[in-house]
């Protein structure tokens, strides 16, 4: 889960996830919950949750009218997230759009994505989670495109390797934030290159 302050003061919640009572108190210390970001279909579990406790909550998914949970997608993020601080765009070659969202940091920006990239430290320790990761994890075992991606949500290999070594080349991107891992803060321009070599 990402959260990101709008120029509002309120907050928008990407890639939802249910908190405990002293999380939520934390969330509630930065500030009002306004918009929550629908990443993809593959991560709606706690969407109803986040709904129900802040009814006010616009959400905001890749397409307006679909329906997750029971929970109505108001609006096209792409469209309608115009803030100063986050603007929000759909990923090319996906079975499923992903939103990612564009979030202005010192010097340039962070790259919030779903599940294209996957981050460090992304899968439990021990015997299972070992062979899980060599079976369906990244090829470094770090920053890159999961093998289970490649093969459940990629349709077009080369329209994401030309995106992904696009961003490759794009100075202004300082960090990549991830749903599954660490966020990445090292050489994107080199882990990019390295992700997009595996297409």
């Amino acid at each position: 889960m990402t959260v990101v302050k709008l120029s509002s003061g309120g907050l928008l919640i990407y890639s939802a996830v249910a908190l405990t009572d002293a999380g939520f108190a934390e969330l509630e210390r930065l500030g009002k919950p306004e918009i929550i970001v629908v990443p993809q279909p593959f991560h709606v579990m706690d969407l109803a949750f986040y709904k129900q406790k802040y009814p006010q909550l616009k959400v905001l998914g890749p397409k307006q009218g679909e329906e997750f949970n029971g929970v109505r997608v108001e609006a096209d993020v792409v469209a309608v997230l115009k803030d100063a601080n986050v603007t929000a765009s759909l990923a090319p070659g996906l079975k499923n759009p992903e939103v990612h969202l564009k979030i202005q940091v010192p010097g340039g920006y962070a790259l919030c994505v779903c599940d294209i990239f996957a981050g460090e430290n992304c899968y439990a320790q021990g015997i299972g989670a070992s062979i899980f990761k060599w079976m369906l994890g990244t090829s470094n075992d770090g920053f890159g495109i999961a093998k289970i991606v490649k093969w459940r949500q990629i349709a077009d290999k080369a329209a994401v390797k030309t995106w992904a070594l696009g961003l490759a080349d794009d100075t202004k991107l300082k960090m990549v934030l991830v749903c599954h891992g660490e966020p990445f803060t090292g050489d994107a321009a080199a882990a990019l290159r390295e992700a997009a070599a595996v297409l």
